[in-house]
């Protein structure tokens, strides 16, 4: 018995609007590539179903990963994004940064989001010090609110952070591209 979230179509999406900075059109072409991929079988992570079901994600797009000019917009958006969900939720809750140019293989896609995490973590660290949660296996962790993150390299490269109330510690990598990166959107 499959325990993964069916994807008929998500839940309300009329709080969904393209992030500052990106196109309207290329937006919603890349969050109709996303939700495609979501609902294909084998989805790395059934949470951002349930998240997408019940209308409690964002998605953004943003420019080339890994770069300057898309770590401080991508970070702004997810603690936007963070600020307006209700703290406390039990629901699992996803935010998904598409990028608009793909990484010509698979390493440099696995390089580019390590480093693209890690500048993020790191603006994390200087603007919530306190914040940080620590756990063995942890991937992450924005404002205080740990998450698994996840890369998908496909038309559109793209970074999937699930803010889950628990996380298990066998669920979770050490390192993001542990899981993350091996997953291929096609």
């Amino acid at each position: 018995m499959s325990h993964e979230h069916p994807l008929t179509d998500p839940g309300p999406t009329r709080h969904l609007r393209p992030n500052v900075g990106a196109d309207p059109s290329a937006w919603a072409a890349a969050h109709t590539r996303f939700l495609a991929a979501a609902r294909r079988p084998g989805f790395p992570r059934p949470e951002v179903r349930a998240a997408l079901m019940g209308g409690r994600y964002r998605f953004g797009l943003f420019e080339e990963l890994g770069t300057r000019d898309a770590i401080g917009p991508v970070w702004s958006a997810l603690h936007r994004f963070l600020r307006e969900a209700a703290s406390g939720s039990r629901d699992s809750l996803a935010f998904v940064a598409a990028f608009r140019s793909p990484a010509a293989s698979q390493d440099l896609f696995d390089a580019l989001l390590w480093g693209q995490l890690q500048a993020m973590l790191e603006l994390d660290r200087l603007q919530y010090p306190r914040s940080a949660v620590q756990a063995p296996g942890l991937a992450a962790s924005f404002g205080g609110r740990p998450c698994v993150a996840v890369g998908l390299r496909g038309l559109d490269d793209l970074l999937v952070l699930d803010f889950l109330p628990t996380i298990a510690a066998h669920d979770t990598p050490a390192r993001p591209d542990a899981v993350g990166a091996r997953f291929r959107c096609v």
